[in-house]
């Protein structure tokens, strides 16, 4: 088994500290929920357009998603 990407460990946090449900942010971005399944769990990864979609309707970076850490931070 391969370990959770930075992405879906975020996303998933993202979605719990706000309460949403991945059928809520499968409508914001025009996604089914299967898809926010598979980007939760780490069998897939959402191509760029998504992930700025997804990064919009969460209200966070796509830096905050992505787990992408600045010198300073």
């Amino acid at each position: 088994m391969r370990p959770v990407s930075d992405f879906a460990a975020n996303l998933r946090r993202i979605m719990r500290d706000r309460g949403m449900t991945q059928a809520e942010l499968g409508r914001m971005v025009g996604i089914s929920q299967g898809n926010v399944s598979m980007y939760v769990t780490g069998k897939r990864e959402p191509r760029a357009t998504c992930i700025l979609r997804i990064a919009a309707a969460l209200d966070v970076t796509t830096d905050e998603l992505l787990g992408v850490k600045r010198n300073g931070d």
